[in-house]
């Protein structure tokens, strides 16, 4: 299980608990984070520098929206924990939420380019379609990881439920 995968089932876990989840003792964790702060960050800028490079690779102004959205599901699922873990760093963290705010606008501005031609639906607002689009690939990740979703099929269930909803 990884650093991640053990903080979003035990997000009150101790240093130790965390690295006996992750098959690290906890001296290994400790030497790569000296504190649970310093781990929180670093795991908060990997999930972000992650989500760049994967918004980078599914080159999502190129074709035609549903297939710029099927590219930025397949990318994005792989990281879907890490950036949910983010998520919920950011409501308490105003450094983090101004470092990750940029990402997710990117997003928007996309969703909202291509409702203005015609693609996606208007009356559900674009930062609805992308806060949607995240916990799908959320509940997915989450599922994938309980063996109740396999790994796949995952990215089309996750287009196939999110694209009827929110195109024309």
């Amino acid at each position: 299980m990884s650093l991640v995968n053990a903080l979003a089932d035990q997000p009150r876990a101790s240093m130790g608990q965390l690295a006996s989840m992750a098959g690290v003792s906890r001296a290994t964790l400790c030497r790569h984070f000296p504190s649970r702060k310093d781990m929180m960050l670093a795991m908060a800028e990997t999930g972000i520098r992650s989500a760049e490079a994967a918004l980078a690779r599914a080159r999502p102004h190129e074709g035609a929206p549903e297939q710029a959205i099927r590219r930025l599901i397949e990318e994005l699922l792989p990281i879907a924990e890490l950036y949910a873990y983010i998520d919920q760093q950011m409501h308490t963290d105003e450094a983090l939420q101004a470092r990750v705010q940029p990402l997710k606008d990117s997003l928007i501005a996309l969703f909202q380019h291509w409702q203005g031609a015609g693609a996606l639906r208007v009356d559900l607002g674009a930062a609805w379609l992308v806060e949607s689009m995240s916990a799908l690939l959320r509940s997915a990740a989450t599922m994938i990881r309980a063996g109740r979703l396999a790994r796949r099929d995952a990215a089309q269930s996750v287009f196939e439920l999110l694209w009827r909803g929110m195109s024309r």
